[in-house]
């Protein structure tokens, strides 16, 4: 009877045992994967990020700050004829 007890125990404590060292792999493995599954985001979101990102930098600081600034080209002025000549 002492022994069939022992045995049922010592199951119990083996299938405890296995639990716990599942549950130790888990906590080992599962914060290296989430971290290869932030890198890999990052690695693909960063880019298309980092150009929509400086598409709108770019698109607010090249608008012109006034109608003056549009007009650099060369004043075409027609010569007016003297009467006297």
């Amino acid at each position: 009877m002492r022994a069939a007890l022992a045995l049922i125990i010592l199951r119990v404590k083996g299938d405890k045992m296995k639990k716990e060292q599942k549950t130790r792999k888990k906590t080992k493995i599962l914060p290296v994967v989430g971290s290869l599954v932030f890198f890999t985001g990052a690695i693909l979101l960063m880019p298309k990020i980092i150009d929509l990102v400086s598409d709108i930098i770019y698109q607010k600081s090249s608008l012109p700050t006034g109608p003056s600034e549009d007009n650099w080209g060369p004043e075409i002025v027609k010569k007016k004829k003297e009467l006297g000549d």
